[in-house]
């Protein structure tokens, strides 16, 4: 009776058969269920159901832009601090500090410098500068300076940097990199600048006092960022508070290395000190930033003022034969030799170029010369 009802020979021989279509069974009960899935979030809103469908790209792109506010702010330190140790340093380290370039990046703003994905630990070249005033000559660049500051006495120090195009100068209330604070900057858009050795453009540009011991030595980082246009620069100075001296660029007596790279390959990573100006976040373009200029430069504007009628200047000197103070006289010139001898016109007030010679005290920090 049972093999009448059970025909188990035939159900051996179909076995292959019926696993096929138990599994054809379920992919279609799936394939069903994700469907009624479909329409029934679909059904009733229109809209709606285009809303809930991207609620999760609507809460990335809210917190992106969140982040994206947070001027100044700063990333989680502990995964770049954690593995911070204090550097063995040494006399000899004095009259030098370590300088990083980072080699083909658009922009002007330091900020954008940070979007690097080899900044700070793989720069392209790392080598040494002997005080705190580089002009490269280069394009689509940025610099790291770092090292320890000598204080020359005790008291309250202001600093100020000029930079083209924008800069950042922090400073460390020790000698560790982990307690960098930023005094002064040139900028956060990109679009300012300032000549060599013009330190009242921008409130920024100055530093509020800040003490020091002679006694001890402080780590410091300036971060410069250049595009592709203008004179690049860039100059950190300082002056005690309260003493009548002017501004004057950190020399080599007051600056030395954090550490020596002279011996290590690029490959070597481990001894670049990572700090909250290096780590910080902040968006690459800066809207609605304001430059804080203490006073209008004509420089800016000058190519918008119209010229004057030259039936205006008929009568009002008297003619003359034209006579230059300065020619060169028996004396063949070579190729681009004339560019080399011009002669630098004398020029009141100082406009902050390089065409005069009647500054004597904010001098060029930079030879004119090739």
């Amino acid at each position: 009776m049972i093999s009448i009802a059970f025909p188990l020979k035939k159900l051996r021989r179909s076995s292959k058969y019926l696993l096929l279509g138990t599994v054809l069974l379920a992919v279609l009960l799936t394939v069903h269920h994700e469907m009624t899935a479909v329409k029934v979030r679909s059904d009733g809103s229109g809209m709606n159901s285009d809303v809930d469908s991207s609620t999760w790209r609507k809460a990335f792109f809210k917190e992106r832009i969140r982040r994206d506010h947070q001027h100044d702010s700063v990333e989680d330190s502990t995964a770049w601090s954690f593995n911070y140790t204090l550097k063995t340093w040494k006399p000899e380290y004095v009259g030098q500090a370590n300088l990083h370039v980072f080699e083909d990046w658009c922009g002007g703003t330091t900020a954008g410098l940070s979007k690097n994905i080899h900044y700070p630990l793989y720069p392209h070249s790392r080598t040494t500068v002997q005080k705190l005033a580089v002009s490269p000559q280069w394009t689509n660049y940025g610099l790291r300076i770092f090292g320890y500051l000598h204080p020359f006495s005790d008291g309250d120090y202001v600093f100020a940097v000029s930079s083209d195009d924008n800069s950042d100068f922090w400073l460390s209330t020790d000698e560790s990199p982990l307690n960098v604070r930023l005094l002064a900057w040139v900028g956060k858009s990109g679009t300012e600048w300032t000549a060599p050795g013009e330190y009242e453009k921008y409130a920024s540009q100055t530093s509020k006092p800040v003490w020091l011991s002679a006694q001890k030595r402080y780590f410091f980082e300036v971060i410069h960022k250049q595009d592709e246009k203008g004179t690049d620069h860039v100059e950190v100075a300082w002056k005690l508070q309260d003493h009548g001296f002017r501004f004057r660029v950190i020399e080599s007596t007051h600056i030395s290395l954090y550490v020596n790279e002279s011996a290590l390959t690029l490959g070597e990573v481990a001894h670049i000190p990572q700090t909250a100006a290096s780590h910080r976040y902040t968006p690459i373009k800066e809207h609605g930033t304001v430059a804080d200029m203490l006073r209008e430069d004509p420089r800016d504007t000058i190519y918008q003022m119209t010229l004057m009628n030259s039936k205006y200047l008929h009568g009002v000197l008297p003619d003359c034969t034209y006579k230059p103070s300065y020619v060169m006289k028996n004396h063949p010139l070579q190729r681009y030799q004339g560019v080399q001898l011009i002669h630098l016109s004398y020029i009141y007030p100082n406009d902050y170029t390089r065409l005069t010679h009647m500054e004597t005290q904010t001098s060029c920090f930079y030879p004119v010369g090739p």
